[in-house]
């Protein structure tokens, strides 16, 4: 008799086929999930180019002459700000996705950080 497994309550009977209905759902979302990624094919990863430092420095000369040459100024020292953020957000967010508007209009800012926390969410 030692062979035998002890005697399981039932709720602890109940928790274990949970657990098992659980791990069976989860196996076969797994697997439609992988057969769908199968026929996207594989996903591009941005991946950014390591640049020498003279090369990233001489590149950025070229593209500042090149500005310069034509007349532009890469640096500019002010911007011409029709509208600010809040505003702009006000006016334009009963806007639908694809929709355009052909008003012109100009916001400035900051980019404090580029995060990529999923391929929801950046």
């Amino acid at each position: 008799m030692a062979d035998t497994e002890p005697k399981l309550s039932k709720n602890e009977m109940k928790r274990r086929q949970k657990l098992e209905q659980k791990a069976n759902e989860k196996a076969a979302k797994d697997a439609i999930k992988a057969a769908e990624d199968a026929l996207k094919g594989p996903k591009a990863k941005k991946e950014e180019e390591i640049l020498d430092p003279g090369k990233y420095h001489e590149h950025r000369c070229k593209t500042v002459l090149g500005y310069k040459e034509a007349g532009e100024v890469p640096y500019p020292h002010k911007f011409h700000v029709t509208s600010s953020l809040s505003l702009f957000i006000e006016k334009y967010q009963v806007l639908e996705d694809g929709q355009h508007s052909e008003e012109v209009v100009s916001v400035a800012g900051r980019v404090h950080s580029i995060r990529e926390s999923g391929a929801k969410l950046r």
